[in-house]
């Protein structure tokens, strides 16, 4: 999901290979809804995550499992050597999973829709200081198999 986030919006190999690299990443389980990521330019992003949903459900008949979440960030991205005014954006992550019958491997696909209502300059936003509607950034498909020792 980092990867996704860095590439978010990338149309072209010649833009990703001018992405800066990672220098650290910063995450703990004490504040479990931020997470710090600090690049070889001097940049740093910071997602925070505002609002969570899931929901669980197994089908009665098929006894598949499948769990649902929604999350909502807040995006704070710093040019180079933090210095200057950060850039304030949100994102909306819908995911959704299920289990194998035989739950030998889960599959899931994750959607992230860019929020236009935050960041930009208020003075050219529209009214209510919406600036667009919510747009589709990357959607994804995921497998996880649990690997035989």
């Amino acid at each position: 999901q980092v990867q996704a986030e860095m590439l978010q919006g990338i149309k072209s190999d010649a833009q990703v290979s001018s992405l800066p690299s990672v220098q650290t990443m910063t995450w703990s389980p004490f504040n479990p809804n931020v997470l710090t990521s600090n690049y070889s330019d001097g940049s740093s992003r910071e997602i925070k995550v505002t609002k969570r949903a899931a929901d669980m459900e197994r089908d009665a008949t098929t006894g598949v499992l499948s769990i649902s979440s929604s999350e909502y960030r807040r995006v704070t991205t710093t040019s180079g050597g933090g210095m200057g005014i950060p850039s304030i954006s949100a994102s909306r992550v819908l995911t959704k999973w299920k289990s194998s019958s035989d739950m030998s491997a889960v599959e899931g696909i994750e959607v992230v829709y860019s929020d236009g209502s935050v960041g930009g300059d208020p003075m050219t936003m529209g009214p209510g200081g919406a600036s667009n509607k919510p747009q589709l950034s990357s959607k994804s498909r995921l497998r996880l198999e649990r690997l035989n020792e």
